[in-house]
């Protein structure tokens, strides 16, 4: 039974995920999150391979499914993804893939948290649980929608609540998180001086690391 260092609270999956790093756990965030990850697991299977006369045995970090393709992924620090003993156990791996059209690959924490997408993930994450009634994204969605020039966060928060602006940013950033608004997770750590506009553009959005798809 695996050792688990902590567990994500899933929204794609319903359950907790478990994780044996901060690594794995950040790769978990963006995985949840990203419109194109259908679905995905920890620690989905063991894999056997030889090491000279020994059988050895190796657990991918997760597996998920993307435009109908698995991926097995290892999250390595990448001071260690060099290491001799990887070599089997990573080549197991990359056969499991090529005899079932799948892809494995390695990704670092310099990947999974380059720029600020990751933390601006974690910050959406936090609000996506919290309950908003129809009528107040209603109000958000038209305000967004029929605004005559481009809106930051704070542009928002003031249309929709002018008295009270700051009790807009809960609603506001649950509906970035469900992609009924969409504001850059790139460019810059998000704050009420953000670009937001209706979630048109955040249709198939994806937050993974690009070295996956190369």
């Amino acid at each position: 039974m695996s050792r688990w260092v902590g567990k994500f609270p899933s929204l794609k999956l319903g359950r907790m995920v478990g994780y044996q790093s901060l690594i794995e756990r950040d790769f978990i965030y963006l995985l949840d999150f990203d419109a194109t990850v259908t679905t995905y697991a920890e620690q989905p299977f063991c894999l056997h391979y030889k090491d000279g006369s020994k059988q050895r045995r190796y657990t991918p970090d997760f597996s998920f499914t993307r435009h109908g393709q698995t991926c097995l992924v290892e999250c390595k620090h990448h001071e260690f993804i060099q290491p001799e003993e990887n070599r089997l156990k990573w080549a197991a791996a990359q056969q499991w893939c090529a005899e079932r059209g799948a892809v494995f690959v390695v990704v670092t924490e310099a990947a999974i948290r380059a720029g600020h997408r990751l933390e601006n993930v974690k910050l959406l994450t936090d609000y996506a649980r919290y309950a908003v009634d129809e009528s107040t994204k209603l109000a958000i969605l038209q305000a967004a929608i029929t605004a005559n020039s481009p809106l930051t966060v704070s542009d928002l928060m003031i249309t929709v609540s002018p008295s009270h602006p700051q009790t807009a940013i809960t609603p506001i950033l649950h509906m970035v998180y469900h992609r009924l608004l969409f504001v850059p997770l790139d460019e810059a750590a998000i704050t009420v001086n953000s670009t937001i506009t209706s979630g048109q553009a955040a249709s198939g959005q994806t937050v993974l690391p690009a070295t996956i798809f190369v």
